[in-house]
């Protein structure tokens, strides 16, 4: 009775697969971070020697929309100043191997005030 119930278990499981192991076509890290109360999401990865971050910011714009504050973001990798971005996905390219620790600051887009939306993770670049 054991051995059945095993065996239909062992059926079941291996069914749920259907002959296709899903399979990542890049080697690579994606992180989000969620903020409840802004509801600032942002999602990064690393391919090769490149950062790739998207940023999603409701309370914010960067296409220049009359309906929200105008920002860009200014990124540091290692305490130090990388360059500043006026869209909400960007690549920072040519990257050093080893960890890093870059460090996003949403500022105002005329007056580089900042918006108090800051964020900063570890990558690391083989």
């Amino acid at each position: 009775m054991r051995i059945a119930a095993g065996l239909i278990a062992v059926c079941i499981l291996l069914s749920g697969c259907g002959g296709q192991i899903p399979r990542k076509e890049w080697n690579e890290v994606d992180a989000a971070t969620y903020t409840k109360g802004n509801q600032v999401s942002i999602r990064h990865f690393v391919k090769e020697d490149d950062l790739f971050v998207e940023c999603i910011i409701p309370s914010v714009s960067f296409s220049g929309s009359k309906h929200a504050r105008q920002a860009k973001i200014k990124v540091y990798v290692d305490g130090a100043y990388e360059g500043e971005y006026n869209t909400a996905a960007f690549v920072v390219k040519g990257l050093e191997k080893g960890v890093h620790t870059v460090k996003l600051e949403v500022v105002d887009k005329t007056t580089d005030a900042d918006l108090g939306i800051r964020r900063q993770f570890y990558i690391t670049v083989t």
